[in-house]
C-alpha cells in the first residue's frame, strides 16, 4: 500500500511538533537555556558552562591563583583536582582542576628581543658591514657583552689588499686568487668568537633568566664584512637553559607560598 505523500507529510509535521524546542534567553549566561516541551511547558537547563581561559600577565598571579585553589581543593578533601602547572619557553599554564582539566590561567611567554635576533643570525647568515656589525654589538646586545673590548677593536678594523703570494687561509686573512690577498687589520687581536649573554625571555620580571652564547665572528676581507653566526645547537641549548632557570623560578616560588602550593604539581611540557 503506498502511503500519500500529503499524509506522510503531516505526520513529519506532527513528529516535528513533538520534539523538544531549545532556545537561549536574553540576559542569561550561554551556558543556560530554555526547553519548550511538547506539552508547551518551559524548563530550565543548564549546560557545562564555558572553560575559563583567564591570561595572567606575570607569574606572581599564576601563583597566588594555584594558592587558592589549592587551598580550597584542601578544604573539601578532594586532592584530585589539585591544581596544576605547566611550562616551557612557551609559556606557563595553570591547570585550575586536574581531574576535568577544562578551566586554566595561562602566562603566554616571549623570546627576548636579542635571542630572536641571534636565532634570525644562524639561520640567514647575512654580511654586515663595519658599521652594521658596531651597531649590533652596541645597540642590539648592549649590556651583553660582559667585559670584552671587542666593540673597541671592531672600531680599528682596516681591509688591505694588497699583492702577496701567501695562500693560507687564517682568521682575519684570506687568499684571493693566486697571489691577492686581502688582510683584516687593527690595533688589537680580532678574537674568532665572542660570547653574548642574552636574556632569554623578553618580560621584565623573567629578565634575570640569562644564558650565554658563542659567536663566530667571521671577517670576510674581500667584501669588508663580517657575519655574526652562532654555531649549529647554540640556540637550542639557550632555550633548554632558559627553561632549566625557569623551573627554578617557578619552585622557588612553590617552595615559598603557603603550605597548600607545595602540594601544586609542576610539569614540563603543555596539558
Amino acid at each position: 500500500m503506498e502511503l500519500d505523500k500529503e499524509l506522510f507529510d503531516r505526520i513529519l509535521d506532527i513528529g516535528q511538533g513533538m520534539k523538544p524546542d531549545f532556545f537561549t534567553v536574553p540576559g542569561e549566561p550561554p551556558h543556560v537555556y530554555c526547553r519548550r516541551d511538547t506539552d508547551g511547558t518551559f524548563s530550565y537547563q543548564k549546560a557545562e558552562p564555558t572553560p575559563r581561559a583567564n591570561t595572567a600577565f606575570d607569574l606572581s598571579t599564576i601563583i597566588a591563583h594555584a594558592g587558592r585553589v589549592a587551598e580550597l581543593v584542601m578544604g573539601k578533601e578532594e586532592p584530585e583536582r589539585m591544581p596544576e602547572i605547566w611550562y616551557s619557553h612557551l609559556g606557563v599554564i595553570l591547570l585550575l582542576d586536574s581531574s576535568e582539566r577544562r578551566d586554566f590561567v595561562k602566562m603566554p611567554l616571549d623570546l627576548s628581543t636579542q635571542l630572536k635576533k641571534l636565532t634570525e643570525l644562524q639561520k640567514n647568515q647575512p654580511s654586515l658591514t663595519q658599521a652594521q656589525t658596531l651597531r649590533e654589538l652596541r645597540i642590539t646586545y648592549r649590556g651583553c657583552l660582559g667585559s670584552s673590548n671587542i666593540v673597541d677593536i671592531l672600531r680599528q678594523v682596516k681591509f688591505n689588499a694588497t699583492q702577496d703570494s701567501e695562500s693560507s687561509i687564517q682568521h682575519g686573512k684570506s687568499s684571493i686568487g693566486k697571489t691577492l690577498t686581502a688582510q683584516v687589520t687593527g690595533t688589537g687581536t680580532l678574537p674568532p668568537e665572542i660570547n653574548i649573554t642574552v636574556p632569554v625571555f623578553e618580560q621584565p620580571e623573567l629578565k634575570m633568566i640569562k644564558t650565554t652564547i658563542p659567536v663566530c665572528l667571521e671577517p670576510n676581507a674581500e667584501t669588508a664584512t663580517f657575519s655574526l653566526i652562532p654555531p649549529p645547537g647554540s640556540i637550542t641549548a639557550a632555550i633548554g637553559d632558559g627553561e632549566r632557570q625557569l623551573f627554578d623560578r617557578i619552585t622557588e616560588m612553590l617552595d615559598n607560598g603557603n603550605k597548600f602550593l607545595k602540594m601544586v604539581s609542576l610539569y614540563f611540557g603543555k596539558p
